[in-house]
């Protein structure tokens, strides 16, 4: 998917692309690569692990942005933080109607 990405709305839009390599709903992992803005290489995996009492979400991530890496690694934590309670309240909601047969 290729789109147009403003760094808080205030940087100037520049593109920016995603691409699903591997999806596996079997076991509830995806992976995805990404590049623009000066990334070089984002690539994400995402799993979802059933627990005993819910599901553990974990997110990889692995950067390479030249000499801006660890400003987009530091973006990218929080960015990830930020997101990360609606998902787990979305998987909460999936998972209490057993929409991951879990």
């Amino acid at each position: 998917m290729d789109v147009k990405v403003s760094m808080f709305g205030v940087l100037p839009a520049q593109s920016y692309r995603m691409e699903f390599i591997a999806f596996d709903p079997k076991n509830l992992t995806f992976t995805s690569n990404e590049v623009g803005m000066g990334i070089k290489h984002w690539q994400h995996r995402l799993c979802i692990v059933p627990r005993a009492n819910g599901a553990e979400l974990i997110d990889e991530i692995e950067i390479e942005a030249g000499w801006r890496t660890g400003m987009v690694a530091a973006w990218a934590r929080f960015m990830y933080a930020r997101r990360h309670g609606p998902r787990v309240r979305m998987l909460a909601v999936q998972s209490a109607y057993g929409v991951w047969g879990v």
